[in-house]
């Protein structure tokens, strides 16, 4: 910049000081010793002094400065040399709050060229450093925030571009294929390329910025534009590569350069900067003075004087409430109020504003205020697209059924979500002990298990799926002296992955823990009942070639034999001289064969009931009660029938008799039981068949699993029959309490 002489007298310096008064940035005048001079109330708003106590002091002494690119004296130099300076900085107010600040400071010198004074023009930037920050830091999960942002941004890796948001692609203004074939310092204007590309061969090399001066490019339209930017390194695709925020401080090298080159450059600052200003007179709050010269209420200046600033308000309850804050600061004294309200713009947009007003008194009575009015709606925007971003991620880890936990370098704990706790039954008191104690690393039940040297696989940087195993909450927590370990045991898949720095180094374990305690007990128990199966299949052929030999034997010793007498009494019958011996030998054979048939007939109902067929399951049943089971054995029996019909196909009938039957033979075998009653009846489309005793009773559940009759297949048998058809078996038992068995099975009502 070029320092320019200024020819003002008092009466005009005290006219531009006055209308410093309504601008929100702090403007600094000092001699050359750097001794205060002026101080405006942006000033003692943004510093937290008074006027009265900084005027004559060295500035250096009212406002410690940290040079964020140079060093002090670097910057002196460059003062001295240049007679201006610009840059970022780190402030400290009165109460000793860091504060970023982007400063202007000029040489100001006399009509006779001769340097008189200093003019620093300071923006508090810390709220746009803050968003700068976390937009950088999120840049990684939350790409959609960044094309948002109001900076171009520009990332380049190994001197390619890897990606460019459409904020800078605006500044340049060609479109994304265009500006793909273009090398980057073909924009920049001739008169800056040597610095910039001597800064740029250096980002190339190091990816390290330490300053960038602002420099110009050449749109696609020929127009000059100022940028000024920022780097830093991050990892992109696990390598180095520089970020570049790329501002167009074009306006504001214009307004920078009117503010050098025009005498009244402090009168027109007002209509310089970015924000609307308003001076409204008290009480009526009726505006007497307004600038907005870059529309950011919308209104001409003139479309405002002589009226309420209620217009600018959405609703009367937002003009109310500003009033109300007004009040109270007045009421207290202060000098200056900060508030954010919505406002209405011209076009009817409601937009977010940060209100800076401050209030004036004479002979202690306010009588107007200066509103410097700030639209926020870009920064909200940012802001608020970070906190639900950021509050998505946190409620998608918090609401996984998939339990999530964080162990640091040390291996204790660091975080974890709710299905944490649910897995291992985890009470809140337990959990925080668990942070406290448990230490990923040293658990002596993952060693047992064998899953110790996955856990350091995964501290070593690799993604690591573990095999299943049984883990025993209780026992961990009782190894670490828990005074009440309240946990469970179940069987748990667990992927473990180490979360890197953007160097590769290992920060943190990630481990994601699933409980498949139900599969594996179904897997157990499919297993378990293939065994069944396998063995009933195996007892089933055994228990058919007994049953074949029986009825050999059967057929052989008595129907057989029978037979045999028969024929021999016949033959001999047929040689008898006598008639009297003669029929005396055709009664034994009439005797003989009467006894072959009733022994037929006994095989042939053990093998099935012929009352089964001619009379139907209920008489069937009730023969066999009375006939098999209570006569031979000296047991009482009773047999109840509800007379409904009950309609069944014929193999149905035959898998419900033989069942039925074989539940009465575990009773005459096991039971020790006196009493035997057998109920039949219908319930809906269900038929139900109740065998109870008053038996020694037993344990259902063992039972059912592997325990056989020695001439049938047990109750498991009984329950496979059932299910074939749709039907069920239920046992009600204990030892000592007798037995309930309960057959059901669907009717045929089709």
């Amino acid at each position: 910049m070029n320092t320019v002489a200024f020819k003002l007298d008092e009466k005009g310096i005290q006219n531009q000081i006055q209308l410093l008064e309504h601008v929100s940035d702090a403007v600094i005048v000092t001699d050359l010793d750097f001794k205060i001079l002026s101080w405006n109330k942006a000033a003692e708003s943004m510093y937290g002094w008074p006027i009265e106590e900084v005027i004559g002091k060295p500035m250096g002494e009212v406002i410690p400065t940290d040079y964020l690119e140079e060093d002090r004296e670097a910057v002196i130099a460059a003062f001295q040399a240049e007679g201006s300076w610009q840059g970022e900085v780190i402030q400290k107010g009165k109460n000793g709050s860091e504060i970023y600040v982007l400063a202007s400071v000029t040489l100001i010198r006399d009509e006779n060229d001769i340097p008189s004074s200093v003019l620093a023009i300071n923006r508090d930037i810390t709220r746009r450093k803050q968003a700068e920050d976390a937009l950088g830091e999120s840049e990684k999960n939350y790409h959609t925030v960044v094309e948002q942002v109001t900076k171009g941004i520009l990332v380049m890796q190994d001197g390619q571009r890897k990606y460019y948001n459409p904020v800078w692609l605006g500044m340049t203004g060609y479109s994304a294929e265009e500006y793909d074939s273009l090398p980057f310092l073909s924009l920049v204007h001739a008169d800056d390329l040597e610095t910039v590309k001597s800064e740029y061969e250096k980002l190339l090399k190091d990816q390290v910025f330490d300053s960038f001066p602002d420099f110009r490019i050449i749109t696609k339209s020929g127009d000059t534009k100022w940028l000024a930017i920022r780097g830093s390194t991050i990892d992109w695709d696990s390598r180095p590569a520089g970020m570049i925020f790329i501002e167009d401080i074009t306006e504001y090298k214009r307004i920078e350069k009117e503010l050098i080159n025009h005498h009244d450059f402090l009168a027109r600052l007002a209509d310089s900067i970015w924000d609307a200003i308003f001076i409204v007179a008290l009480p009526e709050r009726k505006i007497v003075w307004a600038s907005d010269s870059f529309g950011i209420i919308g209104y001409d200046p003139k479309e405002c004087i002589g009226k309420t600033t209620e217009f600018l308000y959405p609703e009367k309850e937002e003009y109310l409430d500003f009033g109300n804050k007004l009040e109270a600061s007045i009421g207290t004294g202060q000098d200056i109020l900060h508030a954010e309200q919505l406002l209405r713009r011209k076009n009817g947009e409601i937009i977010p504003a940060e209100i800076t007003a401050t209030i004036y008194r004479k002979n202690k009575e306010v009588y107007q205020v200066t509103s410097v009015v700030r639209n926020m709606s870009k920064r909200k925007k940012v802001e608020r697209a970070l906190r639900d971003s950021e509050e998505s991620f946190r409620a998608i880890i918090e609401q996984s059924p998939v339990s999530i936990q964080i162990h640091g370098l040390d291996g204790k704990l660091l975080r974890s979500n709710r299905a944490y706790a649910k897995l291992l039954s985890l009470n809140d008191e337990t959990l925080k002990e668990v942070y406290e104690k448990y230490n990923v690393r040293i658990d002596a039940q993952a060693e047992a298990l064998g899953i110790a040297p996955y856990i350091e696989k995964v501290y070593s940087g690799e993604e690591v799926v573990f095999p299943p195993y049984e883990y025993d909450g209780v026992d961990t927590l009782k190894t670490l002296d828990f005074e009440n370990p309240v946990s469970r045991k179940c069987w748990i898949q667990t992927l473990g992955f180490p979360r890197k720095d953007k160097d590769g180094n290992v920060i943190s374990a990630v481990f994601m823990s699933e409980d498949i305690t139900d599969r594996k007990q179904a897997e157990e128990k499919i297993l378990a009942y293939q065994q069944r199966l396998k063995a009933l299949a195996s007892k089933l052929t055994i228990a058919e070639e007994r049953e074949r030999r029986r009825i050999a034997a059967e057929l052989h010793d008595h129907v057989s034999q029978s037979l045999a007498l028969a024929r021999i009494h016949l033959s001999t019958a047929q040689k008898a001289t006598s008639e009297s011996r003669r029929n005396e030998l055709l009664d034994l054979v009439s005797q003989t064969l009467i006894e072959a048939i009733q022994d037929t007939r006994a095989l042939t109902f053990e093998l099935t009931s012929p009352l089964l067929k001619e009379l139907g399951l209920a008489k069937a049943i009730a023969a066999w009660l009375r006939d098999q089971i209570g006569k031979p054995y000296n047991l009482e029996t009773d047999f109840l029938d509800d007379g409904q019909e009950k309609p069944l196909k014929e193999d149905e009938q035959v898998i419900l008799f033989r069942n039925v039957r074989e539940l009465l033979a575990n009773v005459v075998r096991h039971a020790q039981a006196t009493e035997i009653r057998v109920s039949i009846e219908r319930e809906v489309a269900n038929i139900i068949i109740t065998v109870q005793d008053d038996g020694i009773g037993f344990d259902p559940g063992s039972a059912l699993q592997y325990e056989y009759s020695e001439d049938g297949f047990g109750l498991f048998s009984i329950q496979e029959r059932m299910a074939d058809f749709g039907g069920s078996l239920e046992i009600i038992s204990a030892p000592g309490m007798g037995c309930t068995a309960v057959l059901t099975a669907p009717l045929d009502l089709g």
